[in-house]
């Protein structure tokens, strides 16, 4: 004889509540949140957010109990069951009708709710600049206005780059010389010759704020570079850059192409002091990042240097992991450091093409 379970399973009335909780409880908590907020945040005169999600939940649990009851599906009724099921076919008609009605009401409710944004905290620019699909009907804002969107810029300079200013920039043009500079570092005299060295346009001063790397081409730098200032340190990271480039620019001996190669240390390789660094530099200088080379950790902190141009016009890429990554036997064992004096001109070498690349953009403004 098959063997019967007798009783009532305690578990399943849960389940079979939760399972019309989950039902019910996503329309009727957003109903309730909305009761509870206007435009800018909570309506004025309004009960407390609790005091809603308190009513939801209660609405939740009761219109859960009903459907159990007018779908007969507690298991408590037994044989009676029967009997009531037949009986509540008109409570269960008022139940589904009320779980549509909430349904509806919840997708009208979020359908119309306004966005809680407040536009004196994202103006028209700040709210272009998040959605690129926006850009067409920003840039027809900004031909109905009669301002000049460089000078506005230069009143704010912690908004991002105009549309304008990046099409101006030609990135890919800009992208293809950093490539070129790349392989032209490492140009020699001849098949078996020295790295030919490359000097930078003359009457041009040069400041190198830098780690361990400059530090150890520093002699090569110097006869390569000429009138260059080398303030390098080992273990040195971009924590320390602002405050660098500001002690620089308080004594007036920042140079005209201020080169930042910080970026090997990346343990303390940040966007915001990146950004602080750059900031701290005074209009009328050029910018010139070094593209770090190394571990393969250091590969993504090269792509992020490689695309600073496109929020600075004021910044030229010299990209040593592309200069040095297919030769870089000619670097120490720990794939970082300089060698010999190859490896020292090509690094030269690229900080001086990228000189000559910087000239061709406009200094900060």
């Amino acid at each position: 004889m098959p063997y019967r379970r007798s009783g009532i399973d305690p578990i399943r009335p849960i389940g079979v509540l939760l399972v019309s909780v989950y039902l019910y409880h996503w329309p009727l908590y957003n109903i309730f949140r909305q009761m509870g907020f206007s435009g800018a945040g909570q309506a004025e005169g309004a009960a407390p957010l609790p005091v809603y999600t308190a009513f939801a939940i209660a609405a939740t649990v009761f219109l859960a109990e009903a459907s159990s009851l007018a779908f007969g599906k507690r298991p408590t009724l037994n044989r009676a069951g029967l009997a009531f099921r037949r009986q509540s076919n008109r409570f269960s008609h008022v139940v589904v009708a009320g779980f549509l009605a909430a349904a509806a009401i919840s997708a009208l409710t979020l359908a119309t709710a306004p966005v809680k944004a407040d536009a004196s905290e994202y103006g028209p620019h700040e709210l272009a600049m998040q959605n690129i699909d926006r850009m067409e009907q920003f840039n027809a804002y900004l031909s109905g206005l009669d301002i000049d969107p460089v000078a506005m810029r230069e009143e704010r300079e912690d908004l991002p780059l105009m549309p304008s200013e990046v099409e101006a920039l030609d990135i890919e043009t800009d992208r293809r010389r950093t490539m070129e500079a790349a392989r032209r570092a490492s140009l020699r005299d001849g098949p078996d010759g020295p790295i030919a060295m490359i000097k930078p346009p003359e009457g041009v001063s040069i400041t190198i704020i830098g780690d361990s790397v400059p530090l150890g081409a520093s002699e090569t730098l110097q006869e390569t570079l000429g009138n260059v200032v080398i303030d390098a340190e080992v273990s040195r990271h971009m924590g320390f850059g602002a405050e660098i480039v500001e002690g620089y620019a308080e004594r007036g001996e920042l140079g005209d192409y201020v080169v930042i190669t910080l970026f090997t240390n990346v343990h303390y390789f940040t966007e915001d002091a990146t950004n602080e660094t750059l900031e701290a530099v005074p209009p009328g200088h050029r910018v010139i990042c070094v593209a770090p080379f190394g571990n393969r950790g250091l590969e993504e902190y090269a792509r992020m240097v490689r695309d600073l141009p496109l929020y600075y016009d004021y910044v030229t890429v010299a990209d040593w992991n592309a200069a040095i990554r297919d030769q870089n036997y000619l670097l120490s064992s720990d794939n970082i450091h300089m060698r010999g004096k190859d490896s020292c001109q090509i690094y030269a070498n690229l900080i001086s093409l990228a000189i000559e690349q910087a000239g061709r953009k406009p200094p900060k403004r």
